[in-house]
């Protein structure tokens, strides 16, 4: 029964579309101004029984057949002005004749399509819900061995063929090449209304769904069409992460090469660690610290901060597959489209976006503030400190930068420890425990630069000496080594968006804290006249 409705369904469809088709032509002799009024084709038959002769549309109440006012004054118009010739009662009987057969026609399919809906949710309800009774029931008119029944895949359902389109295909497509392009599944809505290079994707999907819905007699709680749709909205919103990765995008190519140069420095300096030079390489390191944090300066802090975030990007995006979907990646963020100065660049860190929005967005004037003099005293604390150690010979210079640098080191570390305390409510930081990190970090470089002073107090200038290595070290590994343990777990982490985060601020430390003790326990300081004289071999 629900075979044979649907093959008179589909030859309704046809003698209608034809009917249609003749009444438009046919009583286009007459008015043929109405044919791009009226666009729908029972309406248009409507029209035409009711109207007749187009010098009575004027006087016609449209509104009798339900056409909308603005549209019933425009054919109302166009009769006015139509250019279409005279018939007579004999032409317009029979141009009525077939717009009441169109009329009929299209009243019976009507109620034949709810009949076979009705008769399909009975037999099939979940192949209906799915796909509606139309391409459910072609599902049944497949030949036998290819019907869906209970034990049937997903990879059955979407190769079931379409015999017409193959036929139109004829000879190009190979029989073993017709997949869903040419099968029944082409014909349901949700593979129709996606986008041409998602349709694959859906079929796939939506025959899984089928293969399920084979398997139960009801949907119950199961909402299969809903998670379909839901996954086409996902498919057709996805943005690439590299979908702007091109050379042509390019916006900055300087800052692009500012970025490819801090990188390939670290390269020298590894040498330079590998050959035991060791103050060469901290001149090299000091002067890309001290470029690097001079772009919060001359350019401003937004700038600043987004140059930062790029650096990252550069190498986070070299971990990500050309197809992996932005949207569905944790540690990933968009929400400010301008925390970038490389326009390739769309998506970045979370943690980044967090921090950007902060000082940027959110942020107070005295969190800005905070950030500013952070830069800037760590930065002399770094410079002075260096010169302290490894340039000073007298020991009243030597004494006037290492108070200078003890100054610049305490509010430095101060400002870290104001801004650190406003994480906590940052999911991507890792809430509270990202603020105890901060304290863990600022609190082992308050220790070891109070040990240093009280010892200096003390006349104990070996001890001094000691711990103030330790705290040179521990700045180091709190600036730079921080900052390439982010850059290499960013990547790593990419489910988790504060697991690199948490993990460098209170590893970074810890390795400051084993690597001054390293320092120490190789001999670079010597209790001699001279603090670098322990360093002079080395250069």
């Amino acid at each position: 029964m629900i075979i044979q409705a649907v093959g008179l369904l589909d030859d309704l469809d046809k003698e209608l579309n034809n009917f249609a088709m003749r009444l438009r032509e046919w009583y286009g002799w007459h008015f043929p101004e109405m044919g791009k009024i009226v666009t729908e084709n029972l309406a248009y038959a409507k029209v035409v029984r009711l109207m007749g002769l187009k010098t009575k549309a004027k006087e016609t109440d449209f509104s009798e057949v339900g056409v909308p006012e603005e549209i019933a004054s425009e054919v109302k118009s166009a009769a006015e002005t139509s250019m279409g010739t005279e018939i007579t009662d004999e032409d317009l009987g029979n141009i009525k004749t077939l717009s009441e057969r169109v009329i009929e026609l299209t009243e019976y399919r009507a109620s034949l399509s709810e009949y076979l809906k009705l008769r399909m949710t009975a037999i099939a309800p979940n192949l209906t819900y799915m796909v509606g009774e139309l391409v459910a029931d072609e599902f049944g008119e497949a030949p036998l061995e290819y019907r869906p029944d209970s034990r049937s895949g997903e990879g059955t359902l979407q190769s079931i063929e379409d015999q017409e389109a193959n036929s139109q295909v004829g000879s190009l497509v190979q029989p073993e090449a017709c997949g869903w392009r040419y099968g029944l599944i082409y014909h349901a809505s949700l593979v129709g209304q996606s986008a041409p290079a998602l349709k694959g994707k859906i079929s796939r999907v939506l025959a899984a769904k089928l293969s399920l819905c084979c398997r139960v007699d009801a949907l119950g709680d199961q909402e299969f069409k809903e998670y379909v749709e839901k996954r086409l909205a996902s498919l057709e919103a996805m943005e690439y992460c590299k979908s702007h990765y091109a050379a042509s995008t390019l916006s900055e190519p300087l800052t692009l090469a500012s970025m490819v140069a801090v990188y390939l420095a670290l390269v020298p300096a590894a040498v330079f660690l590998y050959r035991g030079q060791y103050i060469r390489m901290q001149k090299l390191l000091l002067l890309l610290a001290v470029t690097m944090n001079l772009r919060y300066l001359v350019f401003g802090m937004g700038p600043g901060i987004s140059w930062f975030t790029n650096l990252f990007d550069l190498v986070n995006y070299l971990f990500i597959g050309d197809q992996t979907n932005c949207l569905e990646v944790p540690t990933l963020s968009n929400e400010l489209p301008e925390n970038t100065l490389l326009q390739m660049y769309t998506f970045h860190p979370s943690w980044a976006t967090d921090f950007y929005n902060h000082f940027m967005g959110s942020g107070s004037d005295l969190s800005k503030l905070c950030l500013h003099a952070h830069v800037i005293f760590q930065t002399a604390c770094l410079v002075l400190s260096f010169v302290h150690i490894f340039v000073a010979r007298t020991a009243a210079l030597q004494r006037s930068l290492g108070r200078a640098s003890a100054l610049c080191g305490t509010v430095g570390l101060t400002m870290a420890v104001l801004m650190g305390s406003e994480d906590g409510q940052k999911a991507s930081y890792g809430g509270m425990w990202s603020v105890y990190g901060w304290y863990w970090m600022a609190g082992s470089s308050f220790f070891l630069l109070s040990k240093g002073i009280l010892a200096v107090m003390r006349k104990d200038i070996k001890s001094h000496k000691r711990w103030m290595t330790r705290y040179y070290v521990s700045m180091w590994s709190d600036f730079l080594i921080f900052r390439l343990m982010l850059v290499v777990l960013t990547p790593c982490f990419s489910q988790c968006r504060s697991c690199a985060l948490l993990t460098c601020i209170w590893l970074s430390p810890a390795i400051g804290l084993l690597l001054g003790q390293l320092v120490l326990s190789r001999g670079f300081v010597e209790d001699h006249r001279t603090w670098t004289a322990g360093y002079n071999k080395l250069k």
